[in-house]
């Protein structure tokens, strides 16, 4: 019925508030103003019980960036799959704790803890590589970084296709849960390039040699015909179309000659467009000028050696009747021969050709002088005759790991013409030079050893009588060859290729004598100095991981000039596309504490149960 009171008491009722309505206002604010600090602080809230988990989530995530990662999984291929898992998983503990972004490079800082936006950009960055990685380094270096923090909130992923040849039983260095997360090739095709050789003991000009070649296809590529192309020099030799029929497995040749001298640089290829890294295989070798060989004879008729390497155009050979070589021919010589002499006098001229990187090769005579030689060999570093053997022997076992007889012999078990020898003289004593027997007799004893010292030339001696009415050497198959190869390594091998892994070690001849020289190896858009050192006449080199490209490359000097020439290939680990599925994934790697994802993302939800749950959502919404 007033108007004006009534407005009077409700202005006087919002001016001043009860004491009941300030405090809900007041407990509001206070429950507001918590939320907001919540959601800034983000408080963990872990399933397990408290005191049992301490410090930040520490997440270490190994991403397989080989070169199998290259083929499809799905709309995508296998390595962009495997980088959005990785991102799902950081982005569930986004802020929260330090992350670890590990790929078979090891580098930079894939080897410590990053921030969530770190991790991100070095996910988003990943690149296939040709590096690959064994089980137990990937798990030793994920505990090793994640060691530089004291949390024990620590959980470690591996997302890979896990091929068979690549993952087996890893250290149980601590219990951490690892969860595997396996990717799987929609397409599983691949056609490759095992392996390479030349089926040649000695590679001559304008003569036939052949190139024998592996190839390998996918049980799942469906490919009738291949093309398979022979390059030398950057020109094609010759090409060859390869139909599969049934098979997985090929092993063919290609034929052609080479018509120039100097460094040759040949390329195998075959078409197949899945994955391309081992679709090539490179090899280079040298094609020298003829050896230089001198040879010093006894008294007794020489012309059966003299004619077996004369015989061969590929020779050039010159007589002498005493050891006093004049200094100009000693420096052309790559080979001397001391045939069957008598008494092997002036030791210290043979000990000079020596130390002048100069290699000698000894043959016996039917009867020696014993104290001659004795000295002799006292004085060159080499085991003493002991005895005449007059025993009917063959030749039967043989060193094919050594360069000089590496490539000589292709199938050493079908030749049934190695020589035989009515006798042969045995050795005693000890060796002050590096000692290596070659080639052997069919009773153990040997026929061929070479003695070499660091920094020196070989010395090559054959304990057998090689005239031809004593034995059938020097008309065998093999005697040529090896005659060949002996030479031409005093000036450098003739054939190389290796493969690029971390533990890469090259090894070539060095004809440069200054020790202090370092070499570069350089190709397409690249130069590295490689760890090194001289040792005698040869380079010793480490690659690590410095160069990452398949294909020819250069060893200049500090000059600038080339030395020589290397060929380097992709090892082929990552081209049989075999995977572990679930249970042989436990079995293989034997970890206690490991779980396989099963293809529905349950990784996610054991990263929940591992790390927590956050609801900063929730307190912003309240």
């Amino acid at each position: 019925s007033n108007p004006e009171k009534f407005a009077g008491v409700v202005l006087n009722r919002l001016d001043f508030p009860s004491k009941e309505f300030g405090q809900d206002l007041l407990a509001a604010r206070m429950f507001a103003m918590l939320f907001i600090i919540l959601a800034f602080v983000q408080p963990l809230f872990n399933n397990k019980q408290p005191g049992q988990v301490s410090g930040q989530p520490i997440i270490s995530i190994y991403i397989d960036n080989s070169y199998s990662m290259e083929a499809p999984a799905g709309q995508l291929r296998a390595i962009e799959d495997v980088k959005q898992k990785a991102l799902d998983i950081i982005k569930l503990t986004e802020n929260q704790g330090m992350y670890q972004v590990l790929t078979n490079d090891f580098i930079g800082n894939q080897l410590q803890l990053l921030p969530y936006s770190e991790a991100k950009e070095a996910i988003r960055s990943i690149q296939i590589s040709s590096n690959r990685k064994t089980a137990n380094e990937i798990w030793e270096k994920q505990i090793k970084t994640t060691q530089s923090n004291a949390s024990d909130r620590k959980v470690f992923y591996w997302l890979s296709d896990f091929q068979k040849n690549q993952f087996d039983k890893i250290n149980q260095i601590e219990d951490f849960p690892l969860t595997c997360i396996s990717i799987k090739h929609s397409e599983k095709r691949n056609i490759y390039i095992d392996s390479a050789f030349i089926f040649s003991p000695v590679i001559k000009l304008n003569e036939d040699i052949k190139i024998i070649y592996k190839i390998h296809k996918s049980r799942d590529d469906k490919t009738d015909k291949s093309l398979v192309t022979l390059m030398l020099n950057d020109v094609v030799k010759t090409r060859k179309e390869i139909v599969w029929g049934n098979q997985f497995s090929l092993t063919d040749t290609l034929t052609m000659k080479v018509v120039s001298k100097d460094w040759q640089y040949l390329k195998l290829s075959i078409s197949d467009p899945s994955i391309s890294f081992d679709n090539e295989y490179f090899f280079s070798f040298y094609i020298a000028s003829k050896p230089y060989i001198s040879m010093i004879n006894g008294d007794v008729d020489q012309k059966f050696i003299v004619n077996a390497l004369k015989a061969d155009d590929n020779f050039e050979v010159h007589n002498f009747q005493n050891i006093d070589l004049s200094i100009e021919e000693v420096k052309n010589s790559n080979l001397i021969i001391l045939n069957q002499l008598a008494q092997l006098n002036q030791a210290e001229k043979i000990n000079e050709w020596l130390k002048g990187n100069k290699n000698i090769a000894i043959f016996l005579p039917s009867v020696v002088s014993i104290n001659s030689y004795k000295s002799a060999m006292n004085t060159l570093g080499l085991q003493s005759i002991s005895a005449y053997e007059h025993k009917s022997v063959r030749i039967k076992q043989f060193n094919l790991q050594d360069p000089i007889l590496k490539d000589v012999f292709s199938q050493l078990d079908k030749l049934s013409d190695l020589p035989s020898f009515s006798f042969y003289y045995g050795l005693s004593g000890y060796s002050k030079r590096a000692k290596e027997v070659l080639i052997s007799y069919d009773n153990g004893a040997p026929f061929l050893l070479r003695y070499s010292r660091l920094g020196e030339g070989s010395l090559y001696l054959f304990t057998g009588y090689i005239a031809p009415s004593q034995s059938d050497f020097v008309y065998s198959s093999i005697f040529a060859p090896l005659m060949y190869k002996m030479g031409a390594a005093a000036a450098r091998f003739q054939l190389n290729s290796y493969f690029l892994r971390s533990s890469s070690s090259l090894i070539f001849p060095m004809s440069e004598k200054n020790t202090d020289r370092v070499y570069s190896i350089t190709g397409k858009n690249i130069k590295v100095i490689p760890p090194q050192r001289k040792i005698g006449n040869q380079l010793h080199c480490q690659l690590h991981e410095s160069i990452t490209e398949s294909g020819f490359y250069k060893v200049e000097n500090s000059e600038g000039k080339t030395v020589y020439q290397l060929a380097l290939n992709h090892q082929r680990g990552e081209s049989r596309m075999e995977f572990l599925d679930a249970g042989e994934l436990k079995d293989a790697l034997g970890y206690k504490n490991l779980e396989v994802d099963n293809g529905n993302a349950s990784y996610l939800n054991n990263l929940k149960s591992i790390t927590g749950i956050n609801l900063w959502k929730l307190w912003v919404l309240l």
